[in-house]
């Protein structure tokens, strides 16, 4: 299956990257052409687009977690990678060249694999937003498909495994969807093994293995459920995705639900500067004043 990125870059350090020579017999390839990820656009600027993955790989410096005491993390570290995307579609924004250059992270345990998420995977939702303290940024992906009708939307619930009751995580408008390529799973397949649980010669008491295939029973359980209708059609062991979401409603939606209250509490912690630092350690005065403030924002359609 053919799969391409639709990706939302807000207020990042990605960058356009330059237009090789145009004799193309002596320019580089698009994926050995030198990374460049310098800032060229405004800050704040948005820009939401379908993208075909070039290339994620991750760089040779990572970032070890501290805890309290100053110590190094042993559990997380965070690796940063660099990411080449051919744009195919763009949504929103005002973007001229068809390669974008961008660097991403991914917390990881420390024992676990260094490839980044997004390695096995062709088409995502992808939100990058700035962390100005560390120049790491944070992602929010979503894979997408080519639709019948020559759209590009996600399948199923975006923020199923999440807490739909929070505002961040409201559901995105559902519709139904007829994709060029029909996606469909097997869901026994995604049952895990309590193999996966433990190191190859480590010694498993009857105890530990019972209470992991317990909590392995119980996940599945909850998991399978989620492939049912109207989003999507079961038959016997496979489930056939039936609804989703087009990426303009996506894009909406994540502006409405992430972007803006984001935008709207740094606005509020610069405007109550002087009086967050007085309040110090009240975090609940704190989060009162701020809550306020973004009220106030909303209610007049700021910014």
């Amino acid at each position: 299956m053919r799969i391409f990125l639709f990706i939302l870059l807000g207020f990042v350090f990605g960058a356009a990257m330059p237009l090789w020579a145009q004799d193309e017999a002596e320019s580089p390839a698009v994926d050995e052409a030198p990374f460049d990820a310098s800032t060229l656009r405004e800050d704040g600027q948005i820009i939401a687009f379908v993208g075909k993955k070039v290339f994620v790989r991750r760089e040779n410096t990572d970032n070890v977690e501290k805890d309290e005491n100053g110590e190094d993390n042993i559990v997380i570290r965070t690796f940063r990678y660099e990411a080449r995307y051919e744009i195919l579609d763009l949504v929103s924004g005002d973007y001229q060249e068809n390669i974008i250059d961008f660097h991403t992270t991914s917390h990881r345990a420390s024992n676990s694999t260094e490839e980044h998420e997004l390695s096995d995977i062709e088409t995502v939702l992808f939100i990058l937003t700035e962390e100005q303290e560390s120049g790491f940024s944070n992602e929010n992906y979503t894979e997408v498909h080519r639709t019948t009708d020559g759209d590009w939307a996600t399948c199923g619930n975006v923020y199923t495994h999440y807490d739909t009751d929070h505002p961040r995580y409201a559901r995105e408008p559902l519709e139904p969807i007829t994709f060029l390529e029909p996606i469909m799973i097997n869901v026994p397949s995604l049952k895990e093994n309590v193999s996966d649980f433990f190191d190859e010669n480590e010694i498993i008491s009857d105890t530990d293995r019972a209470e992991s295939q317990a909590d392995i029973d119980e996940y599945y359980k909850f998991e399978s459920g989620l492939y049912r209708p109207p989003i999507w059609k079961r038959d016997g062991d496979i489930a056939t995705c039936q609804m989703g979401t087009r990426v303009q409603d996506l894009y909406e939606f994540q502006y409405q639900t992430w972007i803006l209250p984001e935008k709207r509490e740094k606005i509020c912690e610069a405007r109550h500067e002087d009086e967050l630092e007085a309040l110090k350690g009240d975090y609940d005065a704190k989060t009162t004043l701020l809550d306020d403030c973004k009220s106030l924002l909303k209610i007049q359609n700021l910014p």
